[in-house]
């Protein structure tokens, strides 16, 4: 897996991530490494952009690690294309930490996202 940070700042974080083997649950965003925004601990992220190819007969599933509160999977990619809005993490328990996990065949997929951290 590749992995490259195009921008981080307190509140907003842009990664671009290229695979070619399959996964569970791996994380891309780690909620409890990212830095304090004024001194108050990042306890959620919100999804605002994205932009995906996805190889045929393969997909992603993004996902926040949580226990309770929201629903298993925040999207599912497939094919190319590129979204933008916002998909907050509104669920309770576990990390909260972003997550992919692929579906299929072994295949490749490239994914550029974009999230916003949120403090409680």
């Amino acid at each position: 897996m590749a992995e490259y940070q195009l921008i981080n700042t307190p509140t907003k974080i842009k990664k671009v991530f290229t695979l070619a083997t399959t996964e569970s649950a791996a994380v891309k965003f780690d909620v409890s490494a990212l830095p304090a925004i004024e001194g108050k601990t990042v306890t959620r992220l919100s999804i605002v952009k994205l932009n995906w190819a996805v190889m045929s007969g393969f997909a992603v599933r993004v996902l926040f690690d949580r226990s309770a509160g929201i629903p298993a999977e925040a999207m599912i990619l497939t094919g190319t294309g590129s979204w933008e809005g916002q998909v907050k993490d509104k669920g309770t328990g576990n990390t909260g930490d972003i997550q992919f996990t692929t579906a299929g065949t072994a295949g490749t997929y490239w994914v550029e996202m974009e999230v916003v951290a949120h403090v409680d």
